[in-house]
C-alpha cells in the first residue's frame, strides 16, 4: 500500500507539472498577443482556445497577477506533497529535516523573486540574465524536482547515518 501510495503520488506530480507548464504557456502567449496588439500589430493569438476561454476578458496586468498567484499555488501544492511523499516514504520524519525542506524552498523561492525585482528595477547590463536566474529558481520549486531532489537528499542523508561508510 505504501509504494502504491508513492507511485500516484508521484504520478500526480509529473502530471501537475504538465498541466502548470501548459497552463503559464499559454498564459505567456495571451500576454504575448495582448501586448502585441496593444502596440498596433495584427496578430495572430495562439493561445489554447480551452485555456483562452478562461483569461480572454483579463487585461495585460490582471494576467500578470494571475501569473503571480500561480507561481505561489503550485508552489505550496508543491511544498505540501513534497511534505506528503516524506511522511510516506519514512516511518519516522525528521522535524529538522522537513523544516529544511520547507525552509530550503521558500529561501528558494524568495532568491528567485529577489532576482526579479534586481532585474525590473535596476538598470544593469545583464538585467536579462538575472530574470532568467529567477525564472529557472521559480521553476524549480514548481515542479516535481523540488519534493524528489529533498527526498533522495533526506534517504541519503539517513542511510550516511544509519550506515557510514568512510
Amino acid at each position: 500500500m505504501k509504494k502504491l501510495k508513492i507511485i500516484g503520488l508521484s504520478f500526480s506530480l509529473i502530471f501537475l507539472e504538465f498541466f502548470r507548464d501548459y497552463t503559464f504557456v499559454n498564459i505567456n502567449a495571451q500576454l504575448y498577443y495582448l501586448n502585441r496588439v496593444s502596440e498596433g500589430y495584427e496578430i495572430f493569438n495562439y493561445t489554447d482556445s480551452s485555456i483562452l476561454y478562461f483569461i480572454d476578458s483579463f487585461s495585460y496586468s490582471g494576467l500578470y497577477k494571475i501569473k503571480w498567484l500561480l507561481t505561489l499555488v503550485f508552489f505550496l501544492f508543491y511544498l505540501a506533497n513534497g511534505l506528503l511523499l516524506i511522511n510516506i516514504f519514512f516511518k519516522k520524519p525528521n522535524l529538522a529535516l522537513m523544516k529544511i525542506y520547507i525552509l530550503s524552498g521558500i529561501l528558494i523561492l524568495f532568491s528567485g523573486f529577489l532576482m526579479y525585482v534586481i532585474s525590473t528595477f535596476m538598470n544593469i547590463e545583464n538585467q536579462y540574465n538575472f530574470y532568467s536566474i529567477s525564472l529557472e529558481l521559480s521553476h524549480f520549486v514548481q515542479s516535481s524536482l523540488y519534493p524528489i531532489s529533498f527526498l533522495l537528499i533526506f534517504y541519503a542523508h539517513r542511510k550516511m547515518k544509519i550506515d557510514p561508510k568512510y
